[in-house]
């Protein structure tokens, strides 16, 4: 008959997760983890035993992941990308991918693979994408999406890097469950320019961040005028991107109407 293991002989991987399970912290100081990002999560990861493992156990601690630039987006290969979206372990709802340089169009098929709950994908800055690769990985996440029950991308933000063409602009708004091209929200809050950038926030709520120039027709950010006396005279009025309407840097109103 087969004896039981002794103690001695168990899996030294095993005795520490049970070792970091058994030495509790308090309440406060596991609760407070949900409120930070990925760069101070990966730091508490490597305090102690019990922390790795209570940070590593909870996947609903990454299900929003940011990565908002330097210096971790510099870090960020696909390897590592595919590492951060498994502690998600599925729930992964939310990724912001701002300038990860070393991102490719097979490393985010990968994470969309493991990831099926994702709802928002932010893809600002990452030099090694291409919008045919985006476009073939969205409709491939659709697809085996759909058969398992889940409803694919809903928000999808490019940033200024990529040159869209209107057929990937329709795919894109096809995939993202907006057929109506130049449609937008009607909830969609203005988006104000601020130093040549608009935001790329996973909160933001339009389906995508490029749209029709009412000015130029051509597919750009378009912005908003914070100014009264523009948004007096309807939602519309001053709303263009920013080689049709030059905009304060600083405060967002355009240059011309508001002096």
């Amino acid at each position: 008959m087969d004896e039981e293991p002794s103690a001695s002989e168990e899996a030294p991987a095993a005795r520490e997760e049970e070792e970091a399970a058994s030495s509790g912290h308090h309440e406060g100081l596991l609760f407070s983890l949900r409120y930070l990002g990925v760069w101070d999560l990966l730091a508490v990861e490597r305090v102690c035993r019990s922390l790795r493992f209570a940070v590593q156990s909870d996947s609903l601690l990454w299900k929003c992941i940011h990565i908002d630039g330097p210096p971790l987006s510099e870090r960020i290969t696909d390897e590592a990308l595919l590492r951060l979206a498994q502690k998600a372990q599925g729930w992964l709802q939310c990724l912001s991918l701002v300038d990860c340089s070393k991102i490719t169009d097979d490393g985010l098929r990968r994470v969309l693979e493991i990831s099926p709950r994702l709802q928002k994908l932010s893809v600002s800055g990452c030099r090694r994408l291409s919008i045919e690769g985006l476009i073939h990985n969205l409709k491939a996440f659709e697809s085996s999406g759909l058969s398992s029950g889940f409803t694919g991308i809903k928000q999808l933000k490019l940033g200024r890097l990529f040159s869209l063409l209107p057929e990937h602009y329709e795919d894109l708004r096809s995939l993202l469950g907006r057929n109506e091209v130049g449609c937008q929200p009607i909830a969609s809050k203005p988006q104000f320019y601020h130093c040549g950038v608009s935001s790329l926030a996973c909160d933001d709520d339009r389906a995508i961040d490029i749209e029709i120039c009412p000015e130029c027709q051509n597919l750009k950010f378009v912005y908003d005028c914070p100014s009264e006396s523009c948004r007096a005279k309807g939602l519309d009025h001053c709303r263009a991107c920013d080689s049709c309407i030059i905009r304060c840097s600083q405060c967002g109103r355009c240059m011309k109407d508001c002096r």
